[in-house]
């Protein structure tokens, strides 16, 4: 009898959990905002957008289609440190380009090279395109994860599947 009693409130105990769980996301997610078509909107205006020179001159010389993630510095497997030596572990989620001004940091796979410019455009990130460098290593394929400044923050980016990325300038 007591070993049934101890299995039923062991089995009481992990559904409690997932309820709590099941819950408590969902709000947090809903608390964000939207926008077009319910879609959750986590940058509103320049919040987290590049601030790029004037650009409009540059070509887009390719363009592909893969995945948006996001990551933080301080997520499980994250020293804080890029890859391209950016110490992101302050917050700071930006790149002063020479040619192309603030510009937000990314990680892709070493098909693109370090300095490789990106631009995204996510209606879950920003309203408008968005600009991003190649400064992180870590994923595979046609993944781009973009930098933000937690992990909490990154979380609500989810994965975003058939995105276009446009390369303005392909890495040294």
């Amino acid at each position: 009898m007591k070993e049934k009693l101890l299995k039923l409130t062991k089995v009481i105990y992990a559904l409690s959990f997932i309820i709590v769980f099941s819950f408590v996301l969902p709000f947090e997610i809903k608390t964000i905002g939207k926008i077009e078509k319910n879609v959750p909107i986590l940058i509103q205006n320049k919040k987290y957008n590049s601030f790029p020179k004037d650009v409009s001159d540059k070509l887009i010389l390719a363009t592909f289609v893969g995945e948006l993630t996001g990551y933080g510095p301080d997520c499980p497997k994250c020293i804080g440190i890029t890859a391209g030596g950016h110490d992101a572990r302050n917050g700071n989620v930006y790149y002063d380009d020479k040619e192309y001004g603030k510009v937000r940091i990314v990680a892709s796979s070493t098909k693109y090279k370090m300095g490789t410019i990106l631009r995204i455009n996510s209606k879950r990130i920003s309203s408008k395109p968005f600009y991003a460098i190649v400064l992180d290593r870590g994923v595979s394929g046609n993944v781009i994860d973009l930098l933000f400044p937690t992990q909490d923050e990154a979380r609500f980016v989810g994965r975003q599947k058939n995105l276009t990325f446009e390369i303005m300038r392909i890495g040294r």
